[in-house]
């Protein structure tokens, strides 16, 4: 790569490498010399690097968790060599749709936070994710969950949602952030057995009326635009 690529820039005392190849113009290539890979093997936090496009990552199949907080990419891609990644975190960036995640099977954790998602697809290759976190984004329903069947944790906070879909498959959801949207009717939720934490702070719920079979502590912190706001700031069923 140094021989044949445009160096772009260079970190950690020529440690860390951003080349362009003449081949894949337009894209960068990351490269770590050996011994900054071995200091950290299954990690790489790429965070506020000024990065426009997730780069190619050179010899980083064994990465398991990989960070790209803070940057200005608007597409997930180049990330079909990362077989054994369990954690990606794109938190803050300009994501309009989640893609291209054929290879990933082994995903656990996807964090696209603060992005400008307004549907959830094309996740139906996560089958052993676990934990999925979308605050913050455009999205208006939740259909696209239902190949989940693992999933444990949900962030949708702060988004645009007024109607939940897909919930009677996520039979394993623990926890369930739903805050600061448009919700009206909690019953798509009424299959979720094993969710033990609703948070449902600024939502238009009126009357929660499956809640009391389960065992669920629900919180309404700052839930302004509910009439339980005045009489409740949490609930406890199934004690």
């Amino acid at each position: 790569m140094l021989k044949y690529g445009n160096i772009k820039r260079i970190e950690k005392n020529n440690s860390i490498i951003y080349a362009e190849l003449p081949q894949i113009p337009g894209t960068l290539v990351f490269y770590r010399k050996k011994n900054e890979r071995e200091n950290s093997t299954e990690r790489l936090f790429l965070d506020s690097k000024e990065l426009t496009h997730i780069p190619l990552l050179e010899g980083e199949e064994a990465l398991k968790l990989l960070s790209l907080k803070n940057n200005t990419i608007d597409r997930i891609q180049n990330l079909v060599s990362l077989p054994n990644l369990i954690y990606l975190d794109l938190t803050n960036n300009k994501i309009s749709e989640l893609e291209n995640f054929q290879g990933m099977a082994n995903l656990r954790v996807l964090i696209v936070g603060k992005n400008k998602l307004t549907k959830i697809k094309n996740l139906d290759c996560l089958n052993k994710l676990e934990i999925l976190d979308l605050h913050s984004n455009l999205i208006t329903n939740t259909e696209g969950l239902k190949s989940l069947s693992d999933l444990k944790t949900l962030n949708l906070e702060d988004n645009l949602i007024s109607g939940l879909e897909d919930f009677m498959h996520l039979t394993k959801l623990v926890e369930l952030n739903l805050s600061i949207n448009k919700i009206e009717n909690l019953d798509p939720l009424s299959k979720t057995k094993n969710l033990n934490k609703l948070y449902l702070a600024k939502n238009a719920i009126s009357k929660p009326k499956f809640l009391k079979s389960l065992k669920l502590v629900i919180f309404f912190q700052d839930f302004f635009n509910s009439p339980l706001a005045s009489k409740i700031d949490r609930i406890e069923f199934g004690k």
